[in-house]
């Protein structure tokens, strides 16, 4: 008896804590079901940007890094010239201190 709760128990916290992929499926077919092609568009923009900006480089203070920067910082101002309500701030002062 011991045993099956113990099993029973692992099957109910597992739906409890989703797996990775499963959160991720489930965004997708939220996001495909409840936002625009714009807002699906602007999420990718923005996640392209945090990704870049994760980015850890082998050579911080090598011009192709500081080029990577600049390309971000680019990026986060095109972003917010058609989205001003946006607040990338904190991530346009990252690169441009790294940049210094």
């Amino acid at each position: 008896i011991a045993q099956c709760l113990v099993g029973s128990e692992m099957c109910i916290r597992d739906r409890v804590h989703p797996s990775t992929l499963t959160v991720n499926y489930l965004w997708e077919r939220f996001s495909e079901t409840f936002f625009t092609p714009e807002t699906q568009s602007l999420i990718k923009e923005c996640e392209t940007i945090r990704k870049a900006i994760a980015h850890k480089p082998f050579h911080p203070e090598s011009e192709e890094h500081k080029r990577f920067l600049g390309q971000i910082v680019l990026k986060i101002e095109r972003l917010n010239g058609k989205y001003p309500y946006l607040d990338f701030e904190k991530e346009t002062n990252m690169c441009r201190l790294a940049l210094q």
